[in-house]
């Protein structure tokens, strides 16, 4: 109940459109199981919001409509539930990070492209962070970190999907 109004404030603090979608509500999970993954499902919504969705012009500008869209999703078989946070953005930009990888020593130099895995395991580095600037939303590189450690720490995988210019999802498992 309360990630609606998340998104809707956090697109209004920070100049975006945004729809809100949730599917799977009649999911079954374990109260204690939603209750440890409340907080990395909120780091994913504000990175959704922040680094996700574009600006209304922007959006305008390459053809898509002004308002993005958020949606979050819960399924389940007889033993896993599967939780996903999408948005239909910018997507993250593979080429951007790739000097950033091979830093870090994830791929080898000389490397052209960033698998999922990689970039997820970039993504979750303690203190990396893809925002030019920290503010009081995002930039200082806790948010993906904290997502994964809690995640693991539940016995679950965090999965990563993204396309430049078509927006990215991430799948808790």
């Amino acid at each position: 109940d309360r990630f609606p109004r998340l998104v809707r404030d956090l697109a209004r603090q920070l100049g975006r459109r945004v729809r809100f979608e949730v599917e799977g509500e009649e999911t079954q999970l374990d109260r204690a199981i939603l209750d440890d993954i409340g907080e990395p499902l909120i780091h994913l919504l504000r990175n959704a919001v922040d680094h996700g969705i574009e600006r209304p012009a922007a959006r305008k500008k390459v053809g898509k409509p002004e308002e993005g869209l958020i949606r979050i999703s819960a399924t389940s078989d007889r033993t896993t539930v599967l939780i996903r946070v999408s948005d239909d953005g910018k997507g993250i930009d593979r080429t951007k990070l790739l000097p950033d990888a091979i830093k870090a020593g994830l791929v080898p130099a000389g490397a052209t492209e960033l698998t999922d895995d990689v970039l997820l395991r970039l993504l979750g580095r303690p203190g990396y962070s893809t925002a030019e600037k920290v503010t009081d939303v995002s930039g200082r590189g806790m948010g993906m970190d904290a997502v994964m450690s809690r995640v693991r720490t539940l016995g679950g995988s965090v999965d990563v999907e993204t396309e430049p210019g078509r927006g990215s999802t991430f799948t808790l498992r």
